[in-house]
């Protein structure tokens, strides 16, 4: 919609022009959140995998320690 104004209708096509040009700036972002947050989830997988092996790992060699210990006092 024209305006009589001049000052409005470069304001309004310089709004236009903006828009255009942020829209073709951003426009691969929401594929790049995507990106982010699947390498994310990736990684705390991982991160949570290697956890609970260590803690297994721990636990077992706390268990060994613990019998191996109670071995001793029992005999």
């Amino acid at each position: 919609m024209r305006h009589s104004n001049d000052f409005f209708n470069d304001l309004r096509r310089s709004l236009k022009t903006f828009e255009r040009d942020f829209n073709h700036r951003f426009s691969g972002m929401n594929k790049r959140i995507d990106d982010a947050d699947r390498r994310f989830q990736q990684i705390d997988e991982q991160f949570e995998k290697d956890t609970d092996e260590r803690f297994k790992r721990i636990n077992r060699g706390f268990e060994r320690a613990t019998d191996s210990w109670s071995d001793e006092y029992r005999n």
